[in-house]
């Protein structure tokens, strides 16, 4: 278990985040006092309708994290004209 002030998790969110997704719990303390803690949401946490949906096999729950890194690596799609141009070719039907 880790402990972050209110400014360390602030200013590091991305990297706690990471390692709450790792499994890790971020316990985040004010004027060294603990008020809140981080950890990954697990199945037990889920409202009932997710639950129900996950339970009847519509939802499919994870089974890995997600490698953010590999994911952000990856080299982003080119497309003519650029981004707004393909949208607005999409919106008029051309």
């Amino acid at each position: 278990m880790k402990t972050a002030s209110v400014s360390e998790l602030k200013n590091g969110l991305s990297a706690y985040l990471k390692e709450v997704i790792a499994g890790e719990i971020v316990v985040v303390t004010d004027r060294k006092r603990p008020v809140a803690m981080f950890r990954a949401i697990g199945v037990e946490d889920r409202d009932g309708e997710l639950a129900s949906l996950i339970a009847s096999g519509i939802v499919i729950p994870p089974s890995a994290c997600v490698d953010l890194e590999a994911f952000f690596a990856e080299p982003k799609a080119l497309v003519p004209g650029g981004l707004m141009e393909a949208i607005i070719e999409e919106r008029e039907g051309r």
